[in-house]
């Protein structure tokens, strides 16, 4: 008769156990995940000349992105560009956010654009 009070005891600590260490079991796989994700972004942004760009209230990001298209240029591959360099999934942003943009030259050349190319030629 003693043994079963003490089965019965044991149960809910047995329990807690089980749930203890699962519970640390998949706080050490949160873990490791996290460690292991990396940023969106994955352009060096040594390749190419950036400007700094800090948005204000009432920007787009299409608005950004016409005033940085070159002559001939589709404003669409700009904004992708950003949101790559950026890291961004959407085209949201928010008031006081900083983007890296790329630079227009004054005769209108976007030198990204320009680096775009020389990689696909070097690379064929």
């Amino acid at each position: 008769m003693f043994g079963v009070l003490v089965m019965h005891r044991l149960r809910p600590i047995r329990t807690a156990m089980r749930a203890m260490f699962l519970v640390s079991l998949l706080f050490a796989c949160f873990s490791l995940l996290a460690a292991a994700w990396k940023p969106h972004a994955e352009v060096v942004l040594s390749d190419m000349p950036l400007e700094r760009v800090y948005v204000e209230y009432g920007d787009t990001l299409w608005d950004i992105a016409q005033d940085r298209t070159a002559p001939g240029e589709d404003v669409r591959d700009v904004i992708a560009r950003i949101k790559k360099l950026n890291g961004l999934r959407s085209s949201a942003i928010y008031e006081g956010q900083i983007l890296y943009v790329p630079v227009v030259a004054r005769d209108g050349r976007n030198f990204s654009n320009q680096l775009d190319k020389s990689r696909s030629s070097m690379s064929k």
